[in-house]
């Protein structure tokens, strides 16, 4: 059951934030949302059983602009997000995760570009990850993803094509898409952008929309045996799917974490791999 409070007219965007022991960086957060310009927009928080600080510190940022939920108990991210997702009502869906910065003017460049491309579902962008030392920010790189649907698709052999918090979507377009997949914990993300390749034209726009701020306590950091395993796992299902024949485990790795390759037989059949892959990609680009 979500019980939740804040205003409930209908803007163009929905920003979902789910939020789990967040008082650390939720304001900031938050912050960098509410100050956008140009398109009109909720800020969904949905917490998620904190024991922290952080229902109070939403709720005391004080804008009419936020709809706060909470669930009665601890569920996760994903049956948080896919419980969340149907409500929304906006033309428009953006997910931003609780450590974030979004930069200013970013849902107004996204907005005016899937505005203006019809054919496009889902459009993100570049982001900068940076760390904190002391109270200095230390920035690390830019991660900037390819800009056309379709080398997006044949990136995704190699790495995620879009991180969560730097995507707009179309609502409609979204949803029908489906549900996150809780069997893929903590490679959610990956496997959905993968099981949907074939229905969401995806864009990137060359800005850089986000800061991504690296550390310890991030799911990625803390869990990261399992979302590498479960992201080769789904990898294996994406070449599989696009070859048309069972690709094994040993390959879906190889391609994956280049360095695991300990056998000449298996980098010449990871390389084989790849050339049929290339040849797909290229067939379905004509």
């Amino acid at each position: 059951k979500l019980s939740g409070t804040g205003a409930m007219t209908k803007p163009d965007i929905t920003v979902v934030m789910p939020a789990f022991n967040a008082a650390k960086y939720i304001t900031e957060a938050a912050v960098s949302i509410l100050e956008q310009r140009g398109p009109s927009l909720r800020l969904m928080v949905i917490d998620d059983g904190s024991t922290d600080e952080t229902v109070k510190i939403v709720e005391r940022l004080g804008d009419p602009r936020i709809v706060l939920l909470r669930n009665e108990r601890n569920l996760g991210l994903v049956p948080t997000i896919n419980r969340v997702y149907p409500t929304i009502e906006t033309p428009f869906l953006a997910r931003m995760d609780q450590d974030e910065v979004s930069l200013p003017g970013r849902y107004e460049k996204q907005i005016h570009y899937l505005r203006g491309h019809p054919e496009i579902d889902v459009v993100v962008g570049a982001m900068q990850r940076f760390s904190m030392s002391g109270e200095a920010a230390v920035d690390i790189d830019v991660v900037r993803p390819p800009a056309t649907p379709a080398v997006l698709r044949w990136y995704m052999i190699f790495r995620c094509p879009v991180m969560n918090s730097t995507f707009l979507a179309r609502t409609d377009r979204l949803l029908a898409a489906g549900d996150l997949d809780p069997d893929f914990a903590h490679a959610d993300d990956y496997e959905f952008w993968c099981r949907t390749s074939d229905s969401l034209a995806l864009a990137n726009l060359p800005d850089i929309l986000l800061r991504y701020r690296v550390h310890a306590e991030q799911a990625s950091q803390a869990f990261r045996e399992v979302q590498e395993r479960n992201i080769k796992r789904r990898l294996q299902r994406l070449l599989s799917a696009r070859l048309g024949r069972e690709v094994r485990w040993e390959l879906a790795e190889a391609i994956q974490v280049p360095e695991s390759l300990k056998k000449a037989e298996v980098a010449l059949e990871a390389i084989d791999l790849l050339l049929a892959m290339e040849r797909e990609y290229l067939r379905k680009s004509q």
